[in-house]
This record gives C-alpha cells, sequence and structure tokens, in this order.
C-alpha cells in the first residue's frame, strides 16, 4: 500500500513507514557478519513476533532443525530432519517461493515436525523459504494462534526471509571469491 506524499513532491506515491519490529530485524540482517549471527537475528525475530519459531538449515534434500525459540522446541530442534521430497509445508514453502502455512488437516511430515518438537495441533505452522542464487538455504518457520498467522504475517516473513536472502550473499560471495 503507497500513501499519497503531501507538499514539494506532491503526488509522488512512496510506501508506508516499516514498522518498528521490522525495521530492527532489516537492520540487525544487514550487519551480520557471519551464518551464526545471521541465524540468532532471524531468532530474535521469531522471539519477538511469534511464540514458538525456528530455523531449519538445508543440506541436499533434507531440512536440519539449527536453532528454535519458544516451548519445547529449543530442547528440541536439534532432532529434526524434514526431508523434502515428501509433502509438508516445507515442501509447498519451497516450491511456491512464498511464505506458506499449514491446515488444520496436516500432511503426515508436519504431523511429525509438530510431534518431535511439541507444538500443540492449535498452533499454525507458517514456513518460508531462503534462497542463495536461487537454491534453498534454509527456513524460517513460525508457530502462532490461526487469527495471527493472517496474510500480513506471511508477508511479513516473507520480507524477513528476503532480507536474510541479501545477508547470505553478502556472507557467500566473498568466500566464493577466494575458493576461485
Amino acid at each position: 500500500m503507497l500513501a499519497h506524499r503531501q507538499g514539494a513532491g506532491a503526488g509522488v506515491m512512496t510506501p508506508p513507514p516499516m514498522p518498528a519490529h521490522l525495521a530492527r530485524v532489516v537492520d540487525e540482517l544487514g550487519r551480520v557478519n557471519d551464518k551464526n549471527a545471521l541465524g540468532q537475528a532471524l531468532l530474535d525475530y521469531l522471539t519477538s513476533r511469534h511464540p514458538i519459531g525456528m530455523i531449519l538449515a538445508v543440506r541436499g534434500d533434507v531440512a536440519y532443525g539449527w536453532c528454535g525459540s519458544g516451548g519445547q522446541c529449543a530442547d528440541n530442534v536439534s532432532k529434526l530432519r524434514v526431508p523434502l521430497n515428501v509433502p509438508s509445508v516445507l515442501q509447498r514453502a519451497m516450491e511456491s517461493g512464498a511464505s506458506v502455512q499449514d491446515g488444520i488437516d496436516a500432511t503426515p511430515m508436519d504431523k511429525m515436525t509438530r510431534k518431535l518438537v511439541k507444538v500443540e495441533n492449535t498452533l499454525v505452522m507458517a514456513a518460508s523459504p531462503v534462497r542463495f542464487q536461487q537454491v534453498v538455504v534454509c527456513f524460517i518457520l513460525a508457530f502462532g494462534a490461526r487469527e495471527s498467522m493472517n496474510q500480513a504475517a506471511l508477508d511479513e516473513l516473507k520480507s524477513v526471509a528476503s532480507e536474510a536472502e541479501k545477508a547470505f550473499a553478502r556472507l557467500i560471495r566473498p568466500l566464493q571469491k577466494d575458493a576461485t
């Protein structure tokens, strides 16, 4: 949604101001200097916005639990292994490139994910992929009440994922140059 600017340059449409919590994570992601700081910035965002959240790193065709917050998630996220070649909210997010959420009738893989990290079925699970050179490198996974996981929340999750993509690119490109 664009706002109409008054005064000099009237008639120019400008985007609305970014919410403070989103500006904070964008700033933090812009300053990270390693992957652990990037993961911590994403986790800080999830902690501030959702009762339960986690980051899953992708290697090959499997998403591995990296870090998590809320509930018993932090204790169990490292046990998580989600194959990306079976139906799940992660597979849908990867294929669409968008933030997606599960429904009440979750896939068997989504049910297993919830059970392993001890997340109740009343919370909606939303996932957003983070890519580097068109390859998914990790997922941002958030759990929240149905009424809070609306389209605006999914759009925000995708915005955070887009900023994380820029941070990954900034961190990885120098490593690629050193390798050549």
